[in-house]
């Protein structure tokens, strides 16, 4: 258990080779755990379920990082049926269904893990991204800055508030809340660019430049950020730098 929290922790901070490496260690652990000589078998419209909802709980992330959404998705029902209360297989369910673009599912499975715990704010804003990807702005909105004021660590949420307020062409706040979820998640990538998008669209262009030579740091072969700073330079006048950095927005990436 302690290894599968440590895995969750890892995933849920974007290292996904050391969660991976603690999930896998908790597989093996759990070969050995005593209560899994008491299995029982559940039905739920077909589906046996034997052993704990724990164990089909970890099979199935096991299965979804490795793509295997239609297996996790049958693991995460098999847990379901042992333990209706299990708060994580809908959470697991509601990623996969994200990851499948089945939005109507997704938000099923994520109210469902909020009416089981009403506070927690990974919930909420995973809720409230799938409501932004439904373009239902109002309630995405309201989960997403419930989950930042429950957890103002939760760089989810402030990165959501920000692709909110761009949306609506408030640039000021979209800046605001890319900011902060660059400063809570500084290795990710995708924060920094729309915090870049953001600032060149205020005008701002001196500072969209500087944030996209960031950016360019963490991921040097990334064509959209190239494209980026190209069309920045060459609004700046300095053509050569644009025309360096388009021509590699043009290359494929090396393996």
């Amino acid at each position: 258990q302690i290894f599968f929290n440590l895995s969750q922790i890892y995933l849920r901070l974007g290292d996904r080779e050391k969660g991976m490496k603690a999930l896998r260690k908790s597989e093996i652990l759990r070969q050995f755990d005593r209560d899994l000589g008491a299995d029982k078998a559940y039905h739920d419209k077909g589906v046996v379920a034997i052993g704990s909802a724990t164990t089909h709980h970890n099979t199935a992330l096991n299965l979804a990082l490795k793509g295997k959404y239609e297996i996790a998705i049958i693991e995460y029902q098999k847990a379901l049926a042992i333990n209706p209360q299990l708060k994580d297989a809908h959470s697991g369910l509601g990623i996969i269904y994200t990851w499948k673009k089945d939005l109507e599912q997704a938000i099923k499975h994520f109210e469902l893990a909020i009416k089981l715990d009403t506070k927690d704010p990974l919930s909420h804003a995973r809720l409230g991204m799938a409501f932004l990807k439904k373009n239902d702005l109002l309630n995405a909105f309201e989960h997403l800055n419930y989950a930042a004021k429950l957890d103002t660590a939760l760089h989810e949420a402030f990165f959501g508030l920000g692709m909110i307020a761009a949306r609506r062409d408030s640039f000021p706040k979209a800046i605001f809340y890319f900011e902060k979820a660059s400063e809570l998640n500084p290795g990710s990538i995708e924060p920094l660019i729309n915090l870049g998008v953001a600032t060149y669209r205020a005008g701002d262009l001196n500072e969209a430049k500087n944030i996209y030579e960031r950016a360019i740091k963490l991921d040097p072969e990334n064509t959209a950020i190239h494209r980026y700073l190209g069309d920045v330079y060459l609004q700046l006048g300095e053509t050569e730098k644009s025309s360096a950095h388009m021509k590699s927005s043009s290359k494929p990436p090396t393996n």
